[in-house]
């Protein structure tokens, strides 16, 4: 599964659009910019997350209730 299935998956299990995620993602944001500067961003990021600043693809894991982690071979993990 792509990490844009995944987070397809997740915002069809929590009943959202992109746009109620950047909603979210600006009701979060400490500087009061509209929804509007986030809708763009969040859609190209779930639609295709490959290549997307990384802190895009954290704040949309985050607006759905997820976190980033990272899982090294060795078995160590760290939970950004």
């Amino acid at each position: 599964m792509t990490l844009s299935e995944v987070l397809q998956a997740r915002l069809r299990e929590k009943d959202l659009t992109a746009y109620a995620v950047a909603k979210l993602i600006a009701e979060a944001d400490s500087e009061g910019r509209p929804v509007t500067s986030f809708t763009s961003r969040v859609k190209k990021a779930i639609d295709d997350p490959d290549g997307r600043i990384l802190s895009n693809i954290k704040q949309i894991v985050e607006a759905l209730d997820g976190e980033v982690v990272i899982r090294w071979k060795n078995t160590t993990e760290t939970v950004l």
